[in-house]
């Protein structure tokens, strides 16, 4: 799920009369979306701290 899809997919899941089946599903992908984005920060994280420790040698 991209940004825009998840900014999409985060407004439908506050509509009205939406059936618990796709709120859950709503629910899943972004949970899903923000544990990849999460792991993408760790990773620029870590790269960054590695870099910054190589040069301050």
């Amino acid at each position: 799920m991209q940004a825009a899809s998840a900014q999409a997919a985060f407004a439908r899941s506050l509509q009205t009369g939406l059936n618990q089946a796709t709120r859950q599903q709503l629910r899943a992908a972004l949970q899903a979306h923000g544990q990849r984005q999460t792991e993408v920060l760790r990773r620029m994280l870590a790269l960054f701290e590695g870099v910054g420790a190589t040069h301050s040698r």
